[in-house]
């Protein structure tokens, strides 16, 4: 099993994959966050780990999270991204506010834009754990066209502050806290204000990276 234990109850269960997904599991049933790119079977991974019933959240629609989606009967997303889905009849819409009740665990859902329009994360107040999917990390965060908005970002971030909580990105697999979203604000200010200078990068993507001294960042492919 490919699954590694970050909290009592939490597992990430593609620790080595392109992107993170996350199973929370209560005394009832289990949410798994994100369903990874498709290069593990997440389905059979969570299996491993518990035989209750498992629902599955988005935490927003890029194919490198959601590609796990075709096992599942029915995935939660906010609607903002379920309009940049093709192909599912099964996405029942969530927002600020929804809540998970996994039986002696709740799950709360929180609204995040800005790096996509429908992002989400996932908090468990009384853990003081968020999943921030794409928006919270010390990797480049990619800024897709058609998908990125840079004020919603910084309200996004600024917003997540008030919470003083763990947060486990998708990208990110260390636990991060207050200091990287202090240092992405410094960041977004500097590539606002374009005093960061572009380094090329050899990466599948085409584009360029923009990083701060304090080493957070931002991938804008094709500019």
């Amino acid at each position: 099993m490919s699954a590694k234990l970050i909290a009592p109850g939490v597992w990430n269960v593609i620790p080595n994959g392109m992107a993170a997904a996350y199973l929370v599991v209560g005394e009832t049933k289990a949410l798994l966050i994100d369903s990874g790119a498709g290069e593990v079977d997440v389905k059979a991974v969570c299996a491993e780990i518990t035989s209750l019933p498992i629902e599955l959240v988005n935490t927003h629609y890029h194919g490198d999270h959601t590609a796990g989606n075709k096992d599942f009967e029915t995935v939660y997303m906010h609607p903002a991204d379920v309009r940049k889905m093709t192909g599912w009849t099964q996405i029942s819409p969530i927002g600020e506010g929804f809540v998970f009740d996994l039986g002696g665990r709740q799950l709360e859902i929180i609204e995040i834009p800005g790096h996509t329009p429908g992002g989400i994360a996932i908090y468990d107040k009384d853990a003081n754990i968020m999943f921030t999917g794409d928006t919270v990390g010390r990797k480049p965060i990619f800024l897709v066209e058609g998908d990125y908005d840079l004020d919603d970002f910084e309200a996004t971030i600024k917003k997540l502050q008030t919470y003083g909580a763990d947060m486990y990105g998708a990208h990110d697999m260390e636990v991060n806290r207050a200091e990287t979203l202090e240092n992405l604000l410094e960041t977004l200010a500097l590539y606002r204000a374009g005093k960061i200078e572009p380094v090329e990068t050899s990466a599948p993507m085409a584009g360029k990276v923009y990083m701060s001294a304090n080493g957070t960042g931002f991938i804008c492919p094709g500019k």
